[in-house]
């Protein structure tokens, strides 16, 4: 098994991308707030979101078989969508702070 996908190599247009950095977690969210979710289920939302997409464990899991032409433009994304990621963790945490 391991020897079939030994040659495989990772490109740019090989990882199923989030369809918009800036709405990874939404639609989840928009999910849990229809289904009456607690802090807990939506933290658990982005704690699973984080560690997909942390650029240390994408490193981890794929590094080995990303195409080298590939490797950088492929890693800049994972840190835009950590970062957006990041970034609406603040946005509800602050909006939450306030209500």
């Amino acid at each position: 098994n391991s020897n079939s996908n030994s040659n495989k190599t990772l490109c740019t247009d090989d990882i199923p991308w989030p369809p918009s950095v800036h709405n990874i977690i939404r639609g989840q969210l928009s999910l849990f707030t229809a289904t009456s979710a607690d802090e807990k289920e939506v933290r658990k939302a982005f704690r699973e979101a984080v560690l997909r997409w942390h650029p240390d464990k994408f490193i981890q899991q794929f590094g080995e078989v990303l195409h080298p032409e590939h490797r950088d433009a492929v890693l800049q994304r994972v840190k835009e969508i950590a970062q957006a990621i990041n970034d609406e963790w603040s946005a509800l945490s602050s909006s939450s702070s306030r209500s």
